[in-house]
């Protein structure tokens, strides 16, 4: 399935370098990307990896989201509903990311 497919693309960009990853999901509204999500979310959890999921309706705040992530040990994985949305923030929270 689709979701088996990015499940595998997601754990393999774990195994490789440890520079942050952007994996995009994009589709027509209503074609169950949200669900889609949580359900990688879900896999990707199984095998060890914290995950966050982000539904914000309002824009994250980039120091103090970079501060919380380089206080997760290991792996995460950072599931961002409504990209488009969050972009700007997400490219300060890179910028202000200590962890790589």
């Amino acid at each position: 399935s689709a979701n088996n497919r990015i499940v595998d693309l997601i754990s393999g960009a774990f195994g490789s370098e440890s520079e942050p990853r952007i994996v995009f999901i994009s589709d027509h509204a209503g074609f169950g990307k949200t669900t889609s999500l949580r359900r990688i979310g879900f896999d990707i959890a199984r095998q060890g990896v914290t995950v966050l999921s982000c539904f914000a309706s309002s824009r994250l705040e980039p120091r103090f989201t970079a501060q919380m992530l380089d206080n997760i040990a290991g792996r995460c994985l950072v599931l961002v509903d409504n990209f488009a949305d969050q972009v700007y923030s997400i490219e300060a929270i890179l910028k202000n990311l200590n962890k790589r």
